[in-house]
């Protein structure tokens, strides 16, 4: 029996979710780090991190998004 995307259950994560993965916020500030050290400005840096963080940091990083 072969596998398809169809028909495979596959949980979506929600980095919104209070629930979300343990290793979510190291994994968002390696993303703003990331952007920092390639040369990205602040706020653009901190733009592209926003989406994939935990909440609470997420609303950090739109903040100095602005």
């Amino acid at each position: 029996m072969r596998l398809s995307r169809s028909t495979a259950n596959v949980a979506s994560a929600d980095p919104t979710s209070e629930d979300s993965d343990p290793l979510a916020m190291a994994s968002a500030l390696d993303v703003f780090a990331a952007c920092l050290a390639s040369g990205m400005a602040v706020s653009t840096a901190a733009s592209a991190a926003a989406p994939s963080a935990p909440r609470p940091l997420g609303k950090v990083l739109d903040r100095a998004a602005d």
